[in-house]
């Protein structure tokens, strides 16, 4: 044989060797990041119940990992872009943190998905806006939970189609409610209807007597709270107080959470309607589910929480069938593998990173109807798998290439 032959046979078998040396290499450790709201608006609906809904996971998960570390940090990004990004970087490249998720606050969730698209790391946001997997799309990212065009576009269309045909918009003025805001506005103008107005208010305000006006000197049918949390609670009391639900004005909450309903209590909160994919006591398997969280948290989980959950659990199966936390292996086995758990029967993680499941419109229950604590909520819609899917990926505006 000759040398240049020799030398290439060689090279080929070394390279074959390593490659086998590689994936036999036993996985050690992985480790998990919970980044969040542990202190403000949005604490109660993510915070620590995520961390808790995450645990519960790993805790799960443990048994298929004989001899691997499973590793949890959690942290409050205060929802503040530079708290959050310097968390993340320093997860990612010092603690080696193998995937972040939980991201709630749109302008955090696309900030660190781009610092973990640099690093080629996962993240998994379980926030609101569309362009985390159109414009700001990533190929290591899994957007988990509603998005804005599947929270507009299921509840607008049916409050358009049920005489909603004027609406007036009170927006907290941060990038993933804008986002929400105009793409509701887009339904309600296609459909023939009418924007009488829009206020815009900060993040964490308290005073929306100046909105409440605007919107009732606007006479509109519709008010659209484009907003979450405490915001979104503070604004529906003050339209409760200033008689606008009495009067029979339609208040439509598209990002409006479990316990937003419970801070405000049945008799602000009844008809509110929105889109979601799970509530604690949609069926038996969530009910036993939301039991055991309800042990330590003392009361049901949000669907931000559940959906922490079943993303941590997603994850992990994806690492146990690849045999490695490398991200371009996990995202492979992620896409692959369909989503099932007690919420969620053989869902697809598309390409770019949006997520095809079951999803419903609910209404808050009048407080006549609820029976027992955090009976809050009835199915007005059951979706169809069409009518509460995310943007068609190729309609989306993802591009990978011109990262």
């Amino acid at each position: 044989m000759k040398a240049s032959k020799l030398f290439a046979f060689s090279a080929i078998a070394l390279a074959c060797a390593m490659q086998g040396a590689h994936a036999q290499t036993p996985l050690k450790t992985i480790k998990i990041g919970i980044l969040t709201d542990m202190s403000g608006p949005l604490a109660d609906a993510y915070g620590p119940g995520s961390v808790r809904a995450a645990e519960m996971a790993i805790e799960e998960a443990k048994s298929q990992f004989p001899g691997v570390n499973i590793e949890l940090v959690s942290a409050n990004h205060q929802n503040k872009v530079d708290v959050a990004t310097t968390i993340a970087r320093k997860w990612y490249d010092v603690e080696k943190v193998d995937a972040i998720f939980d991201l709630v606050n749109t302008s955090v969730a696309i900030a660190v998905q781009g610092v973990a698209r640099e690093r080629k790391k996962i993240d998994v946001p379980i926030t609101g806006a569309s362009s985390l997997t159109g414009q700001h799309c990533s190929p290591w990212a899994i957007h988990w939970s509603t998005d804005t065009h599947i929270q507009t576009g299921g509840v607008t269309s049916g409050v358009m189609a049920t005489g909603g045909d004027s609406w007036f918009f009170i927006t907290a003025d941060y990038s993933g409610t804008r986002e929400m805001a105009d793409q509701a506005k887009a339904i309600v103008k296609k459909g023939g209807g009418k924007v009488t107005g829009e206020v815009l208010f900060p993040m964490g305000s308290t005073d929306f007597a100046s909105a409440v006006v605007a919107a009732q000197g606007s006479n509109a049918k519709v008010i659209n709270l484009a907003s979450g949390g405490q915001d979104t609670v503070n604004a529906i009391k003050q339209l409760a107080e200033f008689g606008l639900v009495a009067q029979g004005k339609r208040i439509v909450a598209p990002s409006i959470f479990l316990t937003d309903i419970h801070s405000l209590g049945l008799k602000a909160a009844q008809g509110v309607v929105f889109v979601d994919s799970t509530y604690w006591d949609l069926t038996p398997e969530t009910r036993t589910w939301s039991k055991r969280f309800a042990e330590t948290m003392k009361r049901p989980p949000t669907p931000q929480q559940m959906n922490v959950y079943g993303a941590v659990q997603h994850y992990l199966k994806a690492v146990k069938t690849a045999g490695t936390t490398d991200s371009d292996a996990v995202m492979k086995q992620v896409r692959a593998t369909p989503i099932n758990f007690f919420n969620t029967k053989n869902g697809v993680v598309r390409e770019n990173g949006s997520v095809v499941r079951k999803r419903y419109v609910f209404q808050a229950k009048s407080p006549a109807e609820s029976k027992y604590a955090w009976d809050y909520l009835k199915v007005a819609k059951e979706l169809s798998l069409e009518e509460g899917a995310p943007v068609p990926v190729a309609e989306s505006g993802c591009n990978f290439t011109s990262k």
